[in-house]
């Protein structure tokens, strides 16, 4: 019946999914000699948030402000 195939097409959807970009790759399912590719940011997205500046960064810049104090 339609419900059982679409489940059907739906668990074999995810189980794609999960092979073709488990780890954090890019793998084609059933061909070795394509897996392990690097994902990677493209490099306007990269400028655009800073991430070549990062280094310079004191680790402290990220910490939170201490609260302010409470008036009574």
């Amino acid at each position: 019946d339609a419900a059982a195939a679409t489940l059907s097409e739906w668990h074999a959807l995810g189980d794609y999914l999960v092979t073709k970009y488990n780890n954090g790759y890019i793998n084609e399912p059933g061909d070795i000699n394509n897996v392990g590719q690097e994902v990677g940011y493209p490099v306007w997205w990269l400028k655009a948030v800073g991430y070549d500046n990062f280094p310079s960064l004191s680790p402290t810049a990220c910490e939170p402000a201490p609260p302010a104090p409470v008036a009574h």
